[in-house]
């Protein structure tokens, strides 16, 4: 039987506490990992897709390095700087009067938009003429002739990419100056892969970029396509199968008896609790807070079971 104890002391308290799981505020917040979800960024892969499209990207930049030493004849770095992900708004709202652009895919799609600044515009095509000295700090626009060099630099990136992807790709339009040669949702998403480019025996570090559909290259990222044009009925029936597969415990609920602290923390071995169920009472079976099922205790095999003798409301 239960004692009477009129004290309930400050480490049967936290005893009682530890043994249903509860903590002390102190503790709990110790416990508490966040992390900030800006809804204005792209997060169509996850973790373990960019680190695949990382590694598409060190091989695009590997064959760019190779494409601009024969270009050039001379040895270049290239290095993946960074891969992020964006909405098309972004890029297509921010200062591009300057930017270069050409846009690549295959013969029926779009890939994306290479990126190319002023300042690399100006030093790779003018190195490209032989002039080793020209000014490429101050902004300027490319000649005719100098457009239609960087045009052949920017197609050795889209065949570098290509190269390294399952998909032929090729230049779709023209050299573009400051503005977007193609349309564009300014909600889409892309992945953005920035490159440093660094010549042999040179000091100067320039920047390009790639704009990637995420839709295009989510193949890279082993990410599946989105489903489409699937039949709804389709589509019912395997989501029923689904949730009639779905596991679901059971509780068998003999009865319920309501303690204080006190005397739970006085129940010894030996003590008999006593129910507020008479013995011929019916046991409920609940799920997920829901009595659904009634039954008599009963013994099958050894084990404890559940004679079902009720079927509960079930709307």
């Amino acid at each position: 039987m239960i004692s009477e104890v009129n004290n309930l002391t400050k480490e049967k308290i936290q005893q009682l506490l530890a043994s249903v799981g509860v903590q002390s505020h102190k503790d709990a917040d110790k416990n508490i990992e966040t992390s900030d979800y800006n809804w204005h960024l792209s997060h169509y892969f996850n973790r373990s897709e960019l680190k695949k499209i990382d590694i598409f990207a060190q091989a695009v930049a590997h064959k760019i390095a190779a494409n601009f030493s024969s270009l050039y004849q001379n040895k270049f770095d290239v290095e993946v700087n960074s891969i992020t992900q964006h909405f098309a708004s972004e890029f297509m709202t921010s200062d591009i009067k300057e930017n270069y652009f050409l846009a690549f895919g295959s013969a029926d799609q779009v890939f994306g938009l290479i990126d190319i600044p002023n300042q690399p515009a100006i030093l790779w095509s003018t190195q490209l003429l032989g002039d080793t000295k020209a000014d490429s700090n101050t902004p300027r626009k490319l000649s005719q002739l100098e457009e239609s060099l960087l045009f052949d630099i920017a197609s050795s990136i889209i065949n570098a990419y290509s190269v390294s992807s399952p998909d032929e790709l090729t230049p779709t339009g023209e050299i573009a100056c400051g503005r977007m040669p193609v349309e564009i949702d300014m909600m889409r998403e892309v992945c953005k892969i920035a490159f440093t480019f660094k010549q042999a025996n040179s000091d100067q570090v320039s920047q390009a970029c790639l704009w990637v559909f995420s839709d295009v290259i989510q193949s890279v990222a082993g990410k599946a396509a989105k489903a489409e044009n699937i039949p709804q009925q389709n589509i019912s029936k395997a989501m029923l199968n689904h949730f009639m597969a779905m596991p679901l415990d059971v509780t068998v609920s003999l009865s319920n008896v309501r303690f204080n602290f006190q005397q739970v923390m006085d129940i010894q071995p030996g003590d008999i609790i006593v129910l507020d169920k008479n013995v011929n009472e019916s046991a409920d079976l609940i799920i997920d807070n829901n009595v659904l099922l009634r039954g008599k205790p009963a013994k099958s095999n050894g084990k404890y079971s559940v004679v079902v003798t009720e079927l509960c409301n079930r709307k």
